[in-house]
């Protein structure tokens, strides 16, 4: 049938640069993969499912399309049983790997005449240039995970004191009866028991007990060992399993041929695979508990895009507050939105991610096929959810940010402030920032710093959106079966901390004690327990469990306060700020100007080195790091002319903002300017004061890291949501009624 739509002024046949979104809607996660398949525009290449083609058309006017629909071809092995042959996901012989093919099958339609269309030879150059190339989530795609193993600095150093061991020595422990996940020292030739897991099997723990008192670190799990050379080795110096590329010559040290042994044991390896397959079952167990899938609206899971875990985890926690699902779940935006290519309006992403949590079309439960984790051993059938794969998401969100761009594990608490000023960005420049959820984070923190040499006391402000509270303990005693209360890591968070500071009374750089409290109190509480620790240049994961109140926490005891009979130190009004030499010299040694450093230091209250060289990172396109630091008695308020302060004032900013801006720019107008808009956290953040608020709290969710480093492991998020506690694990989402509260790394409680 003819059409007059089909004339060259709605086709592109350049496809040059172009994103070709032929995978996914762009405005939800309907996919190709769905019956309906989807709708890729002729002119611009957005891609829709039906309802959102049309709403495309009405506003574009671009009414050719291709519909791209991937229709499963069964092989002959889906009918078999998965085998896992390899420690991978996506990939063939790993979890979650399909040999089924998919069949592209292309239509082409008018959506004005709402009729089908011919594949006309003209256009065949252009139907072929779409299927042909990339998708617009294939450019931005991560990878899929492969978990690597690589040898280390033990294995490769490996010095060998042992000899050959009788063939009965090897049969059990050397220190108990156990006859079974045996560990063989490399070293010397020791033989002990594993370490003994939280349902008491496993062992007596007689092998790292052997490593602690002897300092050997390499052990290989008897049981493991293939004829072609391969087992389970671990490393308890480096705590992750490694590869020994010369095995079999070590082994043959302790009269062991690699060529007669018979695999008996799983590897580590095969043992963590196994437990992440075990939590995709209808019936998930997490630390001996029973965890049952949870399926509809605010139960929908999250693909992991290739150690995007925290991300996922963050978005969780983030959009389990009502005040950020009513500000951005707007799919009224969707059908107005003028950008060409909806991929890349936030606003539109944002209506798409909330969506997709809450409308429950993504969590449906299904049902796979079992999968065979040993010989003639199956898994029951999985019940699962699909979830959303929020790729368009993750990669408009990191877009400029390579550490977030990338494929590479990265910290869920510096996601959360980078997904908080992504947010706030956009809000600023929409000129809606008195909508933005963020404010519900940010509190005012005083700091009370008292001379130690006249013993007077003078207070500074800051805005904040977490505290960063230590577990106090000594790291050689952490252990994963302690625990210490979360009230001792509070006291040890307000404890007085030592700082150099320039005393204006005595004139001089002085030992100053810096007291941390609150002068505000925040919606909600974010607190980061820092479990990673230095030890000899080498972070190390606290593994000490902190007891959290389940039934309220009061910060009453911690509230800012003055003591009537402290004496003030004067303002050092009538000078320049003072700064210690050893700060400033750090600070230079790593690069920096001494007006970088000053600036540093004066943003970050003189503080530390370290705490400056941070702030520094993540400020270096600052526009004030060029100003001079000016004395305050140089900017102060009454010296501003008014007419200044008016312009500054009708730009949308308030007054006390501009004020501000003035005194710290020295009253000039175009670095006041620059400052109003490079210090958002300082201009754009309002903390009521009317009144005291409430103290009180109660734990509304937390984030937790799973492993030894935090370059690597996993994150998973708990939300309560009552009656239960509901467990997010990427794609997988159940409800427990014992979450692991004392295993947490972020905590966000809400103010009652």
């Amino acid at each position: 049938m003819a059409c007059e739509h089909l004339v060259p002024e709605h086709l592109q046949f350049d496809l040059r640069g172009r994103l070709i979104h032929k995978d996914e809607c762009t405005l939800c996660y309907s996919s190709a993969k769905d019956d309906s398949g989807i709708d890729v525009c002729l002119k611009c290449f957005n891609g829709g499912c039906p309802a959102h083609s049309h709403i495309h058309y009405e506003k574009s006017g671009h009414p050719l399309v291709l519909n791209v629909r991937n229709v499963r071809i069964l092989s002959s092995q889906s009918s078999e049983p998965q085998k896992i042959t390899r420690l991978a996901i996506g990939k063939e012989g790993g979890a979650g790997y399909s040999p089924d093919q998919w069949d592209t099958q292309l239509s082409l339609k008018c959506l004005a005449c709402r009729i089908p269309l011919d594949r006309a030879d003209d256009l065949e150059p252009l139907v072929n240039s779409i299927l042909i190339s990339n998708s617009a989530l294939m450019e931005n795609a991560v990878g899929e995970w492969e978990m690597e193993h690589k040898p280390c600095t033990h294995t490769r150093g490996l010095v060998q004191t042992g000899g050959p061991i009788a063939e009965k020595s090897l049969a059990g422990c050397g220190e108990c009866e156990l006859r079974a996940n045996l560990w063989l020292c490399m070293t010397c030739g020791h033989l002990g028991c594993g370490r003994q897991a939280y349902d008491g099997s496993g062992g007596n723990g007689h092998g790292v007990g052997h490593y602690e008192t002897s300092g050997h670190p390499l052990v290989c799990k008897m049981g493991t060992i293939t004829p072609e050379g391969k087992a389970s080795i671990h490393c308890y110096a480096c705590d992750e399993e490694v590869i020994d590329e010369s095995l079999s010559l070590h082994l043959a040290t302790f009269g062991i041929n690699v060529c007669t042994q018979i695999k008996t044991e799983k590897t580590i390896a095969e043992m963590e695979l196994e437990a992440n397959l075990n939590l995709t079952l209808s019936k998930a167990i997490e630390k001996g508990k029973v965890l049952i899938p949870m399926y509809g609206p605010g139960f929908t899971g999250m693909t992991n895009l290739g150690n995007s875990c925290y991300m996922n985890s963050c978005v969780q926690m983030i959009f389990s507050f009502e005040q950020f699902v009513r500000r951005y779940y707007n799919l009224e935006h969707q059908k107005t939105c003028r950008l060409s290519d909806l991929s890349q309006c936030l606003f539109c992403q944002l209506a798409k991610l909330t969506d997709g949590l809450f409308s429950g079309q993504h969590s449906v439960r299904k049902t796979g096929q079992p999968v065979e984790i040993e010989p003639g051993v199956f898994t029951e059938p999985e019940q699962y959810q699909d979830g959303i794969r929020p790729q368009m998401f993750k990669s408009l969100v990191a877009k400029g940010n390579k550490d977030f761009m990338g494929a590479q594990q990265q910290d869920a608490l510096e996601y959360f402030n980078f997904f908080l000023s992504v947010l706030e960005k956009l809000e600023k420049a929409n000129g809606t920032m008195t909508l933005y959820p963020g404010h519900m984070f940010f509190f005012k923190e005083t700091f009370k710093l008292k001379c130690q040499q006249c013993q007077k006391v003078m207070y500074r402000e800051q805005m904040a959106n977490c505290i960063e509270v230590p577990i106090p303990i000594d790291i050689k005693e952490d252990a994963e079966d302690k625990t210490i209360s979360f009230e001792t890591c509070l006291q040890k968070w307000a404890e007085p901390t030592e700082v150099d500071l320039q005393c204006p009374y005595c004139q001089a750089t002085r030992m100053f004690s810096k007291t941390a409290q609150f002068k505000t109190y925040p919606e909600v509480l974010v607190v980061m327990l820092n479990r990673f620790a230095q030890t000899e240049w080498v972070s190390k994961k606290i593994l000490t469990g902190v007891t959290v109140p389940l039934d309220g926490l009061s910060l009453e005891a911690y509230r800012h306060s003055v003591d009537p009979s402290e004496e003030l130190l004067p303002e050092a009004s009538s000078a320049a700020p003072q700064f210690s030499p050893s700060q400033i010299e750090a600070i230079m040694s790593m690069g920096f100007s001494q007006l970088q450093a000053q600036h540093a230091l004066l943003q970050t209250q003189h503080a530390s080195p370290e705490l400056a060289i941070e702030w520094l990172l993540t400020n270096l396109d600052n526009p004030v790091l060029s100003t001079p630091i000016v004395p305050p008695s140089q900017s102060a308020a009454a010296s501003f002319p008014e007419e200044n302060v008016s312009a500054l004032v009708e730009m949308g900013f308030t007054r006390t903002q501009v004020l501000k801006s003035l005194k710290e720019t020295g009253g000039d107008m175009d670095r006041s300017v620059d400052y109003l808009f490079s210090h958002p956290e300082e201009m754009d953040v309002e903390v009521r004061e009317e009144g005291p608020t409430s103290s009180m709290y109660k734990l509304h969710g937390f984030i937790t890291h799973l492993g030894v480093s935090p370059h690597s492991g996993h994150y998973v998020s708990h939300i309560l949501k009552p009656p239960h506690w509901i467990y997010y694990n990427d794609n997988k989402v159940a409800s427990t009624d014992s979450p692991p509260t004392e295993k947490g790394y972020l905590y966000f409680f809400l103010r009652v």
